[in-house]
């Protein structure tokens, strides 16, 4: 989950940033509650467009995204394909 509550800097503070703060060089999360169908179609393609096509991480993110939204099967979802984020290495 990339939910997190606002430090006193105003900066976010949640399992994204204690990830990368321990060394994680990237992070995938969801913003907000989504539906376990959606996840897994998302990650499937995530790290099929990643590690089989040799696509970069944000390549490969942009890709699920663009894939989910445009399904026709995942109209009834809603924005649900928006919930991730991709922070630090995009390479």
């Amino acid at each position: 989950s990339g939910l997190s509550t606002e430090g006193r800097a105003g900066d976010a503070l949640g399992l994204e940033w204690a990830l990368v703060a321990r060394g994680a060089s990237t992070v995938l999360a969801s913003h907000w509650n989504i539906s376990f169908t959606t996840a897994v179609v998302f990650f499937e393609r995530f790290y099929r467009g990643w590690l089989a096509d040799g696509l970069s991480r944000a390549q490969a993110n942009r890709r699920a995204m663009l894939t989910l939204r445009n399904d026709a099967a995942f109209a009834s979802y809603g924005m649900e394909w928006a919930a991730f984020t991709l922070i630090g290495d995009w390479r």
